[in-house]
């Protein structure tokens, strides 16, 4: 099942990227675990909780889960 994610909640950006941490060289750029998992968005940086998560696609639902937040266009 594909998840479509919603706008990021701080700058409303959509360019967002599914980051799994199995690289140790992103592990400590990002200062993460390895087998991690967040969503980053591209525009101003920000980012979902990252830590392991059972399912693959649970970041993704976590990732909307938040309030709605209206932003100027």
């Amino acid at each position: 099942m594909k998840i479509k994610l919603k706008p990021c909640p701080f700058c409303g950006g959509s360019t967002l990227v599914d980051i799994h941490f199995s690289n140790p060289d992103y592990v400590t750029f990002f200062e993460s675990k390895l087998n991690e998992s967040c969503i980053l968005c591209i525009k101003c940086g920000s980012r979902g909780p990252t830590k392991w998560y059972r399912d693959n696609q649970e970041h993704l639902m976590n990732w909307n889960k938040r309030a709605e937040v209206e932003h100027d266009t």
